[in-house]
Order: structure tokens, then C-alpha cells, then sequence
């Protein structure tokens, strides 16, 4: 509690030792009732939001006492201009006390206002105008005395909240901070009964998302630590980083879950991609191309094959409803007939299709499609279908992120 009576010795000097004395102990009951109020404040600093007003209430009762009894021991033993001295200099003693409260944060214009009144009254003091000086003093002294109050009281609220917030950041931190760590994490996980583990990067399984969250983190982190010189972060918004370190945090836990499931989606393509492969070589298909489309891990896999007769067939393997789960895009391209839905084409997909499933491939469902005229050829097919399979998975990626909005700037 900043002493407000730190100087009284100095401005009662010509009075009474008595009077000293009970005007201190005034001042002693006043401090040791405000630091009560403080320290339930202290302690409940979590809850204090729905007892502010009543917390209020009380700050600004012990004020108003303090500053009666101050008035009435200065009435019985100082005159008129002893009076007026005494009350403008405790006037001008809060209003120092004041200065170091932050009160641009917590109650911004109140303190410009009481200056501007002490300088009225110091003013009048100068002029020899006692009854001006002591009338303005008087008002402003319980003000002063219910601001020094109330600012001593929010300071130790934010104060404890602050340093809750920054133990919570500081968590969050370090939780991701274990993502990137050198050694790199590894994921274990079965596809077909066989046992798999691979090196995992959360940050390029969920295409950047995970460094969105870091940025988000770190401008949090700014906030907390330039938060107490920072006008603009007052209680209300350190309320507000608490919900975003909080979405955060679960956004970490459910990014983490949609990483590795990317991860095992793109293996399990991958796996598909190679048993594809090997039933079309089994079957005599000479391979023209294949790889990931764009070359990127998390897309789907490609593959162009060609029979001894020039027909040739377009496959595109994507990920499926479940991670585990894929699904194979397919168009016959024949020597004679392109890619018409003809009774040839129907024949030499038949069998393809037989082929796979005759090879341990799961085939539940075919889908047939009217857009032959739309891939005229077979790198037509490859692409559209890439890019229409990808579009698809980031609107799912998307869907399944739903990441906390950007950080507001305090």
C-alpha cells in the first residue's frame, strides 16, 4: 500500500506531538483497512469480477472515514491557513502516490483532473485565499484518497492476473516448443496389421497451421510481458488473451490429432499406390508416369499405364473418409475408341477393376462419372482430378482445423 502519510511529519512539524499522533494513527487505520480489502482482492483476484462493486463500495467507505476524521482533527487544532496548508499538501501527496499506479490504465483522465484542481487550490494557498484553497482541497483530498485507493486495489488484481496469464503462456510455449524440438518426434501406427513408424512434422502435415499457432503464441507473449507499461492493456483485456491462450491450447491438442491423421493418410495412400502398381505390373501394364501430384507428400498419388494394344489407363489414388481409408479415380483411354464410354472401354475396366480386388484391393464401391468429354486425355484426367481431389481435402483440412482467429492487436 503506498504510504500517504509518508510526509506528514515534515508538513505538522509546528503542531502538537499529540496531534501528530492521532492524525498518523488516522492514517495507519486507513492504510491497514485498504491493505484488507487488498488482500481478499489477493486472494479471490479469480472471482473478483463479480465482487468488484462491492469491493468498490468498501475502498471508497474507508476513504470517505479517513478524510472525515483528517478534517475534523485539523478543525479542532489549525487555524484557518494552517487548515488549508495541510489539506492541499496531503492533496499533493496523493496525487505523487497516484502517479506510480498506473492511472492512464486503469481510470485514464481522473488524474489530469485532480491535478488541475490541486494546482487551483495551491494556487489560492500562494494568493492567501485559506477558505478557497481548504474548500477546493477538501473535495478533492476524499477523490484523491478513493483513487489512490481503488488504483492500489486494481494494480494488485491485474498484477496477479497478469502473473497467472504468464504462467499459462509459458506452458503453452513450451508445449509447442516440444514440436520442434531437434530430435524429431515419431509417430507409430498399423496399416494392414503391419506395424509403421515415421517421422512426423506437425507443422508440414497440417500445411502451415501449426506455425500460425506459434506466430499467434508469441504475439501473446509480447502483450503479457509490455503489459503492465502498456496503457491499452488493461484487466478487461487481459481477460481476453486468457481466452485465446485457452482456444490455443486446445487448438495445439486438435492440430496435433489432425497432423498425424494427415500423416497416416498420406501412408496409406502411398500403400495403396503400391499395391495399384503391382497389380497393373502382374497384369503387363507398362508404366508412363507417376508420382505425387506436384510433388508434394500430402496430395494425391498419379499413375499413367499402357498395354501392348496403345490403350492406356489414368489412375489417381486419394485419401478417404478415414484417415486409413482411400479412394482411386480411374479412366480408359482406348486405341480405338478414346475415352467414350464404349463397350470396349467397359470391357477393359471390368477387368481392371477385377484385377485389383483379385489382388487383395478392397473395391466396395465404383462411381461412375459423366464428364468424359471434360478429360479428353489421359494427363487431362491426371490433373483435373488432382486438383479437384486437393480442393476437396483442404476445404476438409479446413473444416477439421478450425483455428482460433488472429490475434487482436491491444
Amino acid at each position: 500500500m503506498q504510504n500517504l502519510s509518508s510526509d506528514f511529519r515534515q508538513r505538522l512539524s509546528e503542531q502538537s506531538m499529540d496531534m501528530q499522533n492521532q492524525m498518523n494513527h488516522q492514517r495507519e487505520q486507513f492504510d491497514n483497512r485498504i491493505d484488507s480489502v487488498e488482500a481478499y482482492a489477493q486472494r479471490e483476484f479469480s472471482r473478483v469480477d463479480s465482487n468488484l462493486r462491492a469491493i468498490n463500495d468498501q475502498v471508497n467507505a474507508v476513504a470517505t472515514d479517513f478524510n472525515n476524521r483528517f478534517q475534523e482533527l485539523a478543525q479542532q487544532q489549525m487555524n484557518e491557513q494552517q487548515h488549508a496548508q495541510v489539506t492541499v499538501a496531503e492533496l499533493g501527496g496523493q496525487i505523487d502516490a497516484i502517479r506510480g499506479l498506473h492511472p492512464e490504465k486503469f481510470s485514464p483522465g481522473e488524474l489530469s483532473a485532480l491535478d488541475e484542481q490541486f494546482q487551483r487550490a495551491t494556487g489560492c494557498l500562494n494568493n492567501q485565499q485559506y477558505q478557497a484553497a481548504l474548500a477546493i482541497a477538501q473535495v478533492r483530498l476524499t477523490d484523491a484518497s478513493r483513487l489512490l485507493a481503488r488504483l492500489n486495489l486494481l494494480n494488485t488484481i491485474f498484477y496477479e492476473r497478469l502473473m497467472e496469464l504468464r504462467r499459462m503462456a509459458n506452458t503453452v510455449i513450451q508445449r509447442i516448443a516440444g514440436f520442434e524440438t531437434e530430435t524429431q518426434p515419431t509417430i507409430e501406427f498399423n496399416i494392414n496389421e503391419e506395424q509403421y513408424e515415421l517421422d512426423y512434422d506437425i507443422n508440414y502435415w497440417t500445411s502451415g497451421r501449426f506455425d500460425n499457432i506459434r506466430r499467434q503464441m508469441n504475439q501473446i507473449s509480447q502483450h503479457l510481458e509490455s503489459a503492465e507499461t502498456n496503457p491499452e492493456i488493461d484487466i478487461n483485456c487481459l481477460e481476453h488473451l486468457d481466452n485465446e491462450i485457452q482456444h490455443i491450447n486446445e487448438s495445439i491438442s486438435m492440430l496435433d490429432e489432425l497432423g498425424r491423421n494427415e500423416l497416416l493418410r498420406s501412408y496409406a495412400v502411398g500403400d495403396m499406390a503400391v499395391r495399384v502398381h503391382n497389380s497393373f505390373a502382374v497384369e503387363g501394364w507398362r508404366l508412363i508416369n507417376s508420382g505425387r501430384h506436384e510433388e508434394d507428400e500430402r496430395k494425391p498419388y498419379t499413375f499413367t499405364y499402357e498395354d501392348v494394344a496403345g490403350n492406356q489407363v489414368a489412375l489417381v489414388v486419394n485419401t478417404g473418409n478415414e484417415p486409413e481409408e482411400t479412394s482411386l479415380g480411374m479412366e480408359v483411354y482406348s486405341s480405338d475408341y478414346g475415352n467414350e464410354d464404349s463397350a470396349y472401354n467397359q470391357e477393359i475396366r471390368e477387368n481392371l477393376i477385377e484385377n485389383l480386388r483379385s489382388g487383395g484391393i478392397p473395391i466396395e464401391h465404383v462411381e461412375r462419372r459423366n464428364d468424359c468429354a471434360q478429360n479428353p486425355t489421359a494427363d487431362t484426367f491426371v490433373q483435373r482430378t488432382s486438383e479437384e481431389v486437393s480442393r476437396i481435402n483442404e476445404a476438409r483440412l479446413q473444416t477439421e482445423a478450425n483455428l482460433p482467429t488472429q490475434v487482436t492487436q491491444h
